[in-house]
């Protein structure tokens, strides 16, 4: 292909761009409107057989910079006292940004979700809960996930 392959609007042929040329000559913008909107969370999953928890959100997030520390599960969507708060030792499975963040549940969080009577035993017992600032966005604003409190999870495997 060569610079006549292409046709600008008005007919005038586009300029070649050089392997390892630096820059495109593009046009600048004239207005730029910053990503302000937080992801938010529309599917969770938790797979207690497998040790998984999966979180699918509305756009990408840095998935492998969530902190994981700042996740509980509840036993219902105000429960207080039967609350396990995942730890350290359970991690993120993707590495870079996703939509999907997935954590591989240590066993150390699995046993303490069976040791508390009823908790995570079905979806009905399965509440999610995160604080602002465990998942941001991709942007350069680094808008976090908004919270969550005692959302159930939309699917559930024993």
């Amino acid at each position: 292909l060569d610079a006549t392959f292409v046709r600008s609007k008005d007919g005038k042929t586009n300029v070649a761009r050089r392997l390892g040329d630096s820059s495109i000559g593009g046009v600048p913008a004239n207005a730029m409107t910053p990503d302000e909107t937080a992801p938010s969370v529309t599917y969770l999953s938790l797979d207690m057989d497998a040790g998984s928890f999966v979180l699918t959100f509305d756009e990408p997030v840095r998935a492998s910079e969530a902190v994981v520390t700042r996740i509980a599960l509840s036993k219902s969507s105000a429960a207080i006292l039967e609350t396990s708060a995942l730890t350290s030792s359970s991690t993120v499975v993707e590495s870079g940004a996703s939509r999907t963040v997935s954590i591989k549940l240590s066993d150390a969080d699995l046993d303490e979700l069976k040791r508390v009577d009823g908790l995570c035993a079905n979806r009905t017992t399965s509440h999610v809960s995160f604080l602002d600032f465990t998942f941001l966005d991709r942007s350069a604003a680094e808008n976090p996930a908004a919270a969550i409190s005692g959302r159930r999870v939309d699917a559930f495997a024993k």
